[in-house]
């Protein structure tokens, strides 16, 4: 059997092994993404010094000049290669001489040529930093790639110190928790001669004397024996003991119950209100006693209301459901009521209890997700679900009033490659500006919905001819014109619009989507920024 010391030694041990390993390693890993970001930002410095320095020379198209840029500016310990690539894939110079005049055919490379003329970081990883940077001339055409990339390996020569370092560390740190642990472990052995002392002093009839725990050790032992020696006592106190223990849990679940809870005599006074009630009316327990729960009426139930709870009260002996009440302050509230009845033996009523909680925010809550299921989450805009429930109830409209209806498919050219170069971030704030802008551009009653992407739809209702929604796709082109102002970067977008009207280009929501989705395609294949209607 291992004693308590033997336990806790190893256990405190255990643990400060554990944690110092963890530290270790996430003191490893920090410096590793430390040293790899900073190899990062030299290829990129170094990529930027050539790309400045061999403008003029690839404008003489001076191959020697441009060796001579790179053999002179490049005694960087963990240099790799660098190099100047022309957009066509041809080394134009490069720091093994052997490579110049070449053309590169490896997939990174070919990416690189493929690429935006921006920062390129090509490949990234233990091993090596790649990264590219574009070269151009002062009408701001691209001539060449600067491209340099670092060797990595150094990096674990680094971490292989830190490493040392840690497990020096953590050993001290092992040994003083193992001292520590030992300290109190002598403490904790030395409190068991004390226990035992109380253990003879139960035994000699002082009852009031109690050990709770159950353990395979020698703390294990002791409450074995103590509570023995309390079996001549419980059957005695047993009754009286379970008796008083009732009582305080029936009080304590009464009053710190999270649901309020009244308790009515025969003639529906209060007699008892527990915390709760309080909380969620707004009336202290005390002040409601003598009183009936009528003073929490809101008046919005009628009298009918309250003849059909007091009958079902009396036949069935309890209801449940939703009441609006109405607390101190004025607030009207709705909550979840649940009410019985309590009879004597002779079947006579003797009490009623209520039983309530606050359900105003869960209905909310509930009011929120329904809001969440039928719109854009980015945009806040109808979705799809939403959208082709609306289309369905114009087209019902547009069948009784005998009139049209159009829907017009929007895309924006050329979103992705704002996406490219400034982020997601930057192409979801251009998202919610557009939806700001189509808002702006429709009646109060007419849709405008985000299927997703840089998918836009106008559902236009009512309208009297082809003319009405023309007019509106003029103005979705001309509210796109200005540019958007984003974090300091000003971008212009462009739409391509499709219109397919109701009832001549489809008879379902599903068919006069696709064929606005049709014109729309028509309109990119004819040079965007432009609206056209759907034609068989």
């Amino acid at each position: 059997m291992c004693s308590i010391r033997c336990k806790l030694i190893c256990g405190v041990a255990l643990v400060h092994a554990v944690l110092m390993t963890l530290f270790i390693w996430d003191l490893g890993e920090r410096q590793r993404e430390f040293l790899m970001e900073q190899s990062l930002d030299q290829a990129g410095s170094l990529a930027g010094t050539l790309a400045a320095n061999s403008v003029s020379w690839l404008l003489a198209n001076d191959v020697s000049g441009l060796d001579e840029v790179i053999r002179s500016q490049f005694r960087h310990p963990h240099l790799r290669y660098a190099m100047l690539l022309s957009p066509q894939g041809r080394v134009l110079g490069h720091s093994d001489l052997n490579l110049t005049g070449r053309y590169v055919n490896d997939p990174v490379s070919l990416r690189l040529i493929q690429a935006a003329p921006a920062l390129q970081t090509l490949v990234f990883d233990r091993r090596l930093v790649d990264v590219a940077v574009p070269v151009f001339t002062g009408d701001n055409k691209l001539i060449a790639w600067a491209r340099v990339a670092l060797d990595q390996r150094h990096v674990d020569a680094g971490l292989l110190a830190v490493a040392q370092k840690g497990r020096v560390y953590a050993a001290v740190a092992i040994g003083v928790g193992v001292l520590f642990a030992w300290l109190m472990a002598l403490g904790i052995t030395r409190g068991l001669h004390g226990l035992t002392k109380v253990a003879a002093r139960v035994s000699e009839g002082h009852h009031d004397e109690r050990v709770q725990w159950r353990r395979d050790d020698e703390l294990g032992v002791l409450a074995d024996g103590f509570n023995a020696m309390l079996d001549s006592l419980r059957a005695q106190e047993l009754a009286r003991n379970i008796a008083q223990q009732q009582l305080k849990l029936a009080a304590k679940v009464f009053e710190n119950s999270g649901e309020g809870i009244f308790i009515t005599d025969a003639a529906e006074r209060i007699i008892l209100a527990n915390h709760a009630f309080g909380e969620i009316t707004g009336y202290p327990p005390a002040e409601v006693q003598g009183r009936t729960p009528r003073l929490l009426d809101s008046g919005r139930h009628s009298a009918a209301f309250f003849q059909a709870f007091a009958q079902q009260l009396q036949t069935q002996g309890c209801w449940r459901g939703e009441i609006w009440n109405r607390r101190k302050s004025g607030e009207i509230y709705l909550e979840w009521l649940s009410a019985s009845v309590i009879r004597d033996d002779a079947g006579n009523i003797v009490n009623y209890v209520g039983i309530f909680s606050d359900i105003s925010e869960r209905k909310a809550a509930g009011a929120s997700v329904e809001y969440q299921a039928y719109h854009d989450a980015l945009t806040g805009l109808p979705n799809r679900l939403l959208l082709f429930d609306r289309i369905r109830q114009a087209m019902a409209h547009a069948q009784r009033s005998q009139s049209l209806l159009a829907v017009l498919f929007i895309d924006l050219d050329r979103f992705k490659a704002v996406n490219d170069s400034y982020g997601h971030q930057m192409g979801d704030e251009l998202l919610i500006g557009v939806a700001e802008r189509l808002r702006h551009c429709v009646r109060a009653e007419d849709t405008v919905s985000r299927l997703g992407g840089d998918e836009f739809v106008v559902l236009l209702a009512g309208i009297d001819d082809a003319a009405d929604a023309q007019q509106v796709a003029q103005k979705v082109l001309a509210s796109m014109q200005a540019p958007f102002l984003l974090q300091a970067h000003r971008i212009g977008i462009s739409p391509s619009v499709g219109i397919s009207l109701y009832p001549q280009d489809g008879a379902t929501p599903e068919a006069l989507l696709d064929h606005a989705d049709q014109a729309m395609y028509q309109v990119k294949s004819a040079g965007r920024n432009d609206y056209k209607f759907y034609t068989a």
